[in-house]
């Protein structure tokens, strides 16, 4: 009976959607994907932060707010 007789049950959303019309991210399937893209994501993070940090000396008004 393939494909009409094999259909989603979870998750919830895609319940009764059959399994041909069904496709999942790559990003979600892929572990060294997801764990690189979380990285650049925080490097990048991380950089701009600090970037910031320098460019507006937020350690010299955080002692000031503080004071």
């Amino acid at each position: 009976g393939w494909p009409d007789s094999y259909k989603c049950d979870y998750p919830e959303n895609y319940k009764g959607t059959l399994l041909k019309d069904f496709h999942v991210s790559q990003l979600s399937c892929n572990t060294t994907l997801l764990l690189v893209t979380i990285g650049i994501t925080m490097l990048v993070l991380t950089a701009t932060v600090t970037t910031l940090c320098i460019y507006f000396d937020l350690p010299w008004y955080l002692r000031m707010v503080c004071q």
